[in-house]
């Protein structure tokens, strides 16, 4: 009964190659570098309070409810017109545990000379990486959401540019586990802007590597790789239209497990993902096809994966899914600082004809006080 509404959803698709993806600027923590902060000491908070319900249930996927907020409060210098300083802690609290879930400082030292940004310690990650969601799970953002290392990005209107490595495990020697990092590049040059049509060229490669040298743990050297390579185009109507812009993206993506002894069902797979997007004064609707062979990935979403991710039972693999998958959304601007964002998202299993959903609501509250603004020197004022 699902393949006629994927026959019209293919034939809308196909012909345009627009752009969609994920809009998920309300969840991002820029650190921005502006020179006229210079010497100046702000009190940034950074709050997110969220609740997803996962009503899933199948031989590959369980359902579970993420509820809970994160708190982030930091101290942030500008010893330079180019340089920023933040230091704080971050905490998380899931609702129903009488614990916080994490607890832990953030430290960032961020350089910005035009462009060009170089940040170490604590990153600009998890979903401001920008990248699709068969590489990389939105729930990152909810459960995972810290990332120390060190980035270089590159902002420029018709270039983004976003390479990092998160060291997420640190062993010593004969420490019995592996030590655990991965790396990433998420470009998207876009080579075409005239009359509001834009296209643009995505490239996206994350590595996810466990190993090391000084340990005695059993497990092998594993790295898992993967990668897509898409054609987007966004076409932006007139301001006072009902319908602000149509946007799709489409990816080609692959996935290949380089061990000795293989760690996943496994060793290479590939996947295709449609997503068409109309933005429209009320909300934003937006519909995708993926199909997946053998495609698994150690950080993308979880219902993209021919792997069970069955917490206690044993893995099952099926050779290839097929997923249609509906999204309504809608953010909701009540003050320059804070975003309600809710979302519907239910999707069909095409080979089995099974419909699932997920629904969430996310609060994101961001603010600053300045606690000491510099003061000029004679030499500043002008005669």
């Amino acid at each position: 009964m699902y393949r006629p509404i994927l026959r019209i959803f293919l034939l809308v698709c196909l012909p345009g190659l627009l752009f969609a993806q994920l809009d998920n600027t309300a969840f991002e923590q820029p650190r921005k570098v502006n020179p006229e902060n210079e010497h100046r000491l702000l009190l940034r908070l950074n709050v997110l309070g969220f609740v997803k319900n996962n009503e899933y249930s199948d031989a590959l996927l369980e359902g579970y409810t993420l509820f809970g907020y994160q708190f982030n409060p930091e101290l942030t210098y500008f010893p330079h017109k180019n340089i920023r300083v933040d230091a704080g802690i971050y905490m998380q609290k899931d609702f129903g545990n009488s614990r916080f879930t994490e607890i832990a400082p953030t430290f960032s030292f961020t350089y910005q000379k035009d462009s060009l940004s170089l940040i170490f310690g604590t990153l600009e990650g998890s979903i401001s990486h920008r990248l699709p969601e068969p590489l990389f799970d939105f729930e990152r953002v909810l459960n995972r959401r810290l990332e120390n290392g060190l980035q270089v990005k590159i902002e420029k209107r018709s270039l983004f540019l976003d390479g990092w490595i998160n060291w997420e495990n640190a062993i010593y020697p004969g420490d019995n586990e592996r030590e655990e990092l991965t790396a990433g590049l998420s470009l998207v040059y876009t080579f075409y802007r005239r009359n509001n049509l834009s296209i643009s060229l995505p490239i996206h490669v994350i590595a996810n590597h466990l190993g090391g040298e000084i340990d005695i743990s059993p497990e092998p050297v594993t790295t898992i790789l993967n990668s897509a390579v898409g054609i987007s185009i966004e076409k932006t109507m007139a301001k006072e239209s009902f319908l602000k812009s149509v946007r799709m993206d489409n990816y080609f993506s692959r996935f290949s497990d380089n061990t000795t002894i293989p760690s996943m069902a496994y060793r290479d797979g590939n996947g295709g993902f449609l997503n068409l997007t109309f933005n429209t004064r009320w909300l934003s609707v937006m519909g995708s096809y993926w199909n997946g062979q053998e495609y698994l990935s150690s950080k993308g979403g979880l219902i993209y994966q021919t792997q069970s991710s069955r917490s206690n039972e044993p893995v099952i693999a099926v050779k290839k899914r097929e997923l249609l998958i509906l999204r309504l959304m809608r953010d909701f601007q009540l003050t320059d600082e804070c975003v309600i964002s809710a979302r519907l998202e239910p999707f069909v299993d095409l080979q089995n004809g099974e419909l699932k959903f997920s629904q969430g609501i996310y609060i994101n509250y961001r603010t600053n006080w300045f606690l000491l603004k510099p003061k000029r020197s004679k030499e500043w004022v002008r005669k």
